[in-house]
């Protein structure tokens, strides 16, 4: 199970087992596990949001690294027969541009008008993309563009579940 403050919520051992059947996944190790949060900022939404189900439920935490684009499509081929479930829903999340030297990024278009807005324009470019559920227009936007989205590929592995499905 996944703990968190406001209760546990069950893994789909069965599932996973699947998943690291195919030898495609892997056991986060305790340093990346300890670096990274973003799971434990998502659990307490999912067992708040899921508190009323008429059934009870499970989920099948998985993290998505760095990924080729030929691996994104594996992993979306991979996923998207869960997919046709109708009981089942994934949940992606990210952020979208990180600004500033410290980031490696500063792309800006004056077209846009002040830095925010071209920051603006270009995330909201990207957000239609994913809107119109493309992996190949997403990837050409990321390969013009390079925006510091952090769930990129995640959100890539979606685009690709939706496009099997």
């Amino acid at each position: 199970s996944c703990e968190t403050p406001l209760g546990d919520l069950s893994v789909d051992r069965s599932a996973n087992q699947e998943l690291m059947s195919t030898g495609l996944f892997e056991v986060m190790s305790e340093r990346v596990d300890s670096e990274e949060h973003s799971i434990e900022m998502h659990l307490p939404y999912i067992y708040k949001v899921m508190e009323g189900a008429p059934h009870p439920y499970t989920i099948v935490p998985v993290m998505v690294g760095n990924l080729s684009p030929e691996k994104e499509r594996q992993y979306g081929a991979l996923l998207s027969k869960y997919m046709e479930d109708a009981g089942t829903f994934f949940v992606v999340s990210s952020d979208f541009c990180h600004w500033g030297n410290r980031f490696s990024f500063t792309h800006y278009d004056p077209a846009h008008g002040e830095i925010f807005q071209s920051i603006e324009n270009l995330d909201k470019a990207g957000m239609e993309i994913i809107e119109s559920q493309s992996p190949d227009a997403f990837l050409s936007y990321q390969q013009q563009y390079h925006n510091t989205i952090c769930g990129r590929h995640p959100i890539a592995v979606l685009l690709n579940i939706l496009k099997e499905g």
